[in-house]
């Protein structure tokens, strides 16, 4: 029998691995569109989450300081390995759109 509270650790688990997954697409982004509009749509959409966890990130570089040891430590462990590899991912879906732009209209501008 599964304890309530392994049942509840499934979804984190979960969603840490795809947060995690470089390749992984949000529902509706289709990575073959050569529709201009879907990828401007594409580039401002991981352009927002890129600036918002670059921003979650620098909040928890502000308040690890003043935490005490043993909150701190669980906040490096858990949330900062979670909050840049979300970084990463958009960052690199990010770039993905970029060249997808450039690749179907090589004198647009950026």
């Amino acid at each position: 029998m599964v304890s309530p509270v392994e049942g509840s650790k499934k979804p984190a688990i979960e969603a840490a691995q795809k947060g995690a997954d470089l390749h992984r697409t949000i529902d509706g982004e289709d990575p073959d569109t050569k529709s201009p509009d879907s990828i401007r749509q594409w580039l401002k959409t991981y352009a927002e989450l890129l600036a918002l966890e670059a921003d979650l990130l620098d909040m928890l570089a502000e308040r690890l300081p003043g935490m005490s040891n043993g909150a701190r430590r669980e906040a490096e462990e858990t949330n900062l390995p979670v909050i840049v590899s979300q970084l990463e991912r958009f960052r690199y879906r990010l770039d993905f759109w970029k060249k997808r732009k450039e690749e179907l209209d090589p004198k647009a501008d950026s």
